[in-house]
């Protein structure tokens, strides 16, 4: 099966409604390229500025493109309040995990959790990746709304490597959860994630809800459907209309079929390009070098390297 082409993220202060939406990363396995955009300084043109009549708005609301996200629902949020961009063909990772076959226990899991779990790092390289994401967490919390990282340009190195670094270990992640996932489940990952994208567009949607820690209620394979009990983000909370059945879990984590040491690690970027005097940049970081069977290269992938130049 091929794999989907996009891997997406986004960043900004308090991602959400309330917040901004500065940063816009884009994982292109084809081509093996990781692309940053610079929404806060490009606003609207980073998703309007259009090449043979695609741009990154076409495709993110094309249902027929697939784009993979980790927990969708603040960046659906942040991209319909500011963009008016309704998300559409995507596909929650978070919720591949959830539902893949032999998966125990009662939560959702965050991303920092299913790279360490599954992203077939070893202990270095997997703290190499932790100390960047907490090095740029904890400057972003000591700094004021006049000085967020995410606002100074030109965008520092460790923050280009914090957003590659969200994006890059998708497909491997999305390659070791969907051939776990019977078609049954396959389906409720489907209709989970349609389900999250409403709520993200709801008047009432709290992209910061209290109580997210505590988790999501398993859902068993045969059950009623699920009933999300709070619009939070991350780790929401669940009911199901049959009482929960808690099962031990297993310490035993399968991992995916490449060994961490045949994996070469993420390189660092190697150049931050400003593509255009008159906008910031959108920075064409690294060639990266994935476990993962390459897949050929499509005009849609093609076509997204070519919006990028244009920007």
């Amino acid at each position: 099966m091929t794999p989907p082409s996009f891997y997406v993220n986004t960043e900004g202060h308090k991602l959400g409604r309330s917040g901004t939406l500065d940063l816009l990363e884009i994982h292109v396995l084809p081509l093996w390229e990781t692309f940053i955009v610079d929404v806060f300084t490009l606003k609207h043109a980073a998703f309007d500025t259009s090449f043979g009549g695609n741009s990154l708005r076409v495709l993110l609301q094309s249902p027929s493109v697939s784009k993979v996200f980790f927990d969708v629902r603040n960046d659906s949020d942040a991209l319909f309040s500011h963009y008016k961009i309704i998300l559409d063909g995507v596909v929650d990772l978070q919720l591949m995990e959830f539902f893949r076959g032999g998966r125990t226990g009662l939560s959702l899991r965050s991303l920092k959790r299913c790279i360490q779990r599954d992203g077939g790092l070893n202990s270095d390289q997997f703290r190499q990746w932790a100390q960047v994401k907490g090095e740029v967490d904890h400057s972003s919390r000591e700094a004021g709304l006049d000085d967020l990282p995410l606002h100074k340009r030109p965008l520092l190195a460790n923050l280009l490597l914090y957003a590659t670094g969200d994006v890059v270990h998708l497909p491997l992640l999305y390659r070791a959860y969907r051939q776990k996932l019977s078609k049954q489940a396959w389906g409720q990952v489907q209709s989970e994630t349609e389900k999250g994208l409403r709520q993200s567009r709801q008047p009432e949607y709290d992209p910061h809800a209290r109580g997210k820690e505590r988790g999501l209620a398993r859902l068993p394979i045969h059950g009623n459907a699920l009933n999300i009990a709070t619009d939070g983000p991350g780790e929401a909370n669940a009911t199901l209309d049959q009482p929960e059945v808690k099962r031990p879990r297993n310490k035993s984590t399968l991992k995916p079929q490449l060994a961490s040491h045949q994996r070469k690690p993420a390189r660092p970027a190697v150049r931050n390009m400003e593509i255009n005097s008159s906008f910031s940049i959108m920075a064409r970081l690294h060639t990266l070098s994935l476990a993962v069977d390459p897949c050929e290269s499509s005009a849609q992938a093609s076509e997204v390297s070519e919006i990028a130049t244009h920007l």
